[in-house]
């Protein structure tokens, strides 16, 4: 790969399509859907595989409404039976959806916009009026068939993380399994990226030339293994991505030509896009593209040190670390934006994880099909990978529990990213660089002078207000203390949200009415602020009791609404700053 490729007038194109589309929008308002619990009988296509959510199904869907044409996030009481790209009827409750805006955490509204869906329908009484067409009807069954098989054959945990391996299906999986994921850095296994399909291509080839087929057919029939175990996952834009890489890659292949994984991502990422131009902000689509580009301009860059010769397993394993640390370092971004963490042990980790991923995925799904054909080969097919999904879970846990496992970030801003993607740049283009001293005193004059200015823009007073568990909270940054108005009552959550801001330490936790005890001792204990309620709500000594025209920090307590006094009926205060 050559730093000339980015002069390559498709790469051109589509860079200033997408700055098109995020700039459009940017601008972009909002239209304000006036739809406020009306209630109406929806009719439309499931446009994702249904998956339950707290005793609901819930499935993306497209319906016609409004003489337009709406995509829903639906909620279904009924457990109908039908899948992806079905037309269903069912009478529905439609509402905004529900976001609380705070600070760090994730947005639910907003990760909705991004995929186009605007509007949430809760239903019941659902109709199924066409099923779909037998292609979609197949992989339907053929998923629903393999995720029985699973569930089945191996105990809750070891479900949970198959079937997220093979099919990318989220069950139900507990708070810690899901934290030591992401600890780790290995939290990307339990979706079906597009990995995957290079994965199977890669297995469904060396199978078929086992039994003595040739290059072409070999990699034909691949292709349509590939394909369908697409559909079976409900067409994903990374797997759909992979899957196109996967064409382009083996036509290329077959027909003698160079092959130029750069050029290849950005056709089949360009081509997705224009089809769906939703695509651009999904953050799978980015994390995926990301990682491949990782992986593309890395090696690409390196093919000279890759190709001396040396011992095959050392090989093998300087390969494992080469494409988990391009793969990371891609993604690095992504992750403080969308996370506002990075994995520190996810190189290590991925390095055990994903060749055992990398087993599993296969051996999944011949488990389950020669489980279909002969229900007593299950107990001896599924016993090793039990061995395996048990040798991944110790994996995980080992290196999440490591006190450097991940590195909390908080939000950088836009000017810190963008640096820190340059210096990114510059280290998977190292080799391509003539004058390697220049890039690195540009590098680190970018980044410095970014840090410099966030830590400027932290340090000046503001003042955000957001709702969340339904009331209104307030956050301020007053002479180098932070104060938190009204805490919701998740412990967790406020510390995600402090360090998210930038700011290490809470000051104080500022409450107008009635307080929840157990959050007001853990802001305490866990983030060592001062706690503030007022004087006539005080139940525990170890708090702040505040009257009119206390002080609380910097913060003075006066009676809200105007009171003169106290009048003993549910009085509050409000906190004003000099």
């Amino acid at each position: 790969m050559l730093l000339s490729y980015y002069k390559r007038p498709l790469f051109i194109l589509f860079v200033f399509y997408s700055l098109v589309l995020i700039f459009l929008n940017f601008l972009k308002e909002k239209k304000e859907e006036r739809i406020y619990y009306i209630r109406d009988r929806l009719c439309g296509k499931v446009m994702s595989y249904p998956q339950e959510s707290r005793g609901l199904l819930r499935f993306e869907f497209l319906a016609d409404y409004a003489q337009d044409k709406k995509r829903f996030i639906a909620y279904l009481k009924d457990k109908a039976d039908f899948s992806l790209y079905d037309e269903i009827c069912f009478d529905a409750e439609m509402s905004k959806p529900y976001s609380s805006y705070v600070p760090g955490l994730f947005d639910w509204r907003l990760f909705l916009q991004n995929k186009g869906i605007g509007l949430q329908a809760f239903g019941k009484d659902a109709q199924l009026v066409k099923k779909s067409f037998l292609l979609f009807r197949t992989a339907g069954l053929i998923r629903k068939k393999v995720l029985e098989i699973f569930e089945n054959n191996l105990n809750e945990k070891e479900y949970s993380i198959l079937s997220g391996i093979v099919l990318g299906v989220k069950t139900k999986n507990d708070k810690e399994l899901n934290r030591a994921f992401s600890l780790s850095g290995t939290a990307h296994l339990l979706v079906a990226s597009g990995g995957n399909v290079a994965v199977l291509l890669g297995f469904s080839y060396f199978l078929f030339r086992l039994i003595g087929l040739g290059k072409f057919l070999g990699y034909l029939i691949g292709l349509f293994i590939c394909g369908f175990y697409v559909f079976i996952c409900g067409l994903d834009p990374p797997l759909v991505r992979a899957f196109l890489m996967a064409v382009a890659g083996i036509f290329a292949f077959l027909s003698q030509r160079k092959k130029d994984v750069f050029q290849i991502l950005i056709i089949a990422s360009f081509a997705l896009v224009l089809i769906n131009p939703y695509y651009l902000f999904d953050a799978g689509f980015q994390m995926s593209v990301a990682a491949v580009y990782g992986l593309a301009a890395g090696f690409g860059a390196r093919k000279d040190f890759f190709k001396r010769k040396r011992n095959k397993f050392f090989s093998y394993i300087l390969n494992l670390f080469f494409i988990s640390l391009f793969a990371q370092a891609a993604l690095t971004p992504l992750l403080i934006f969308y996370f506002n963490y990075v994995p520190v042990a996810g190189i290590a980790a991925n390095m055990i994880a994903v060749p055992l991923a990398c087993l599993l995925l296969p051996a999944g799904l011949v488990s389950a099909f020669l489980s279909f054909f002969i229900k007593e080969l299950a107990v001896f097919l599924f016993f090793p990978i039990s061995i395996l999904l048990k040798s991944l879970l110790h994996c995980v846990y080992f290196f999440s529990k490591l006190h450097f496992a991940a590195l909390n970030v908080p939000y950088p801003g836009f000017l810190v990213l963008l640096s820190l993607s340059f210096c990114i740049f510059v280290f998977l283009h190292w080799p391509l660089f003539k004058n390697k001293k220049k890039a690195i005193i540009l590098s680190a004059i970018f980044l410095f002078g970014s840090i410099m200015f966030r830590y400027y823009d932290l340090n000046k007073p503001f003042q955000k207000e957001f709702y969340a568990k339904g009331e209104k909270r307030k956050i301020y940054y007053y002479k180098g203390e932070l104060y938190l108005v009204n805490p919701w009552p998740s412990c967790e959550e406020i510390k995600k949200s402090v360090n998210y801001l930038g700011f290490g330490k809470l000051a104080y936790a500022l409450y107008e009415g009635d307080y929840d005890k157990d959050t007001a001792l853990c802001i305490e204990k866990e983030l060592k602020s001062k706690v503030c309620v007022p004087f006539w709500q005080k139940k525990d000594s170890h708090l702040v009791g505040v009257w009119a025209g206390d002080y609380c920090g910097k913060a003075q307590a006066f009676f809200k609404e105007s009171k003169s006094g106290y009048s003993g009926y549910g009085d509050k205060i409000e906190y004003f700053f000099d």
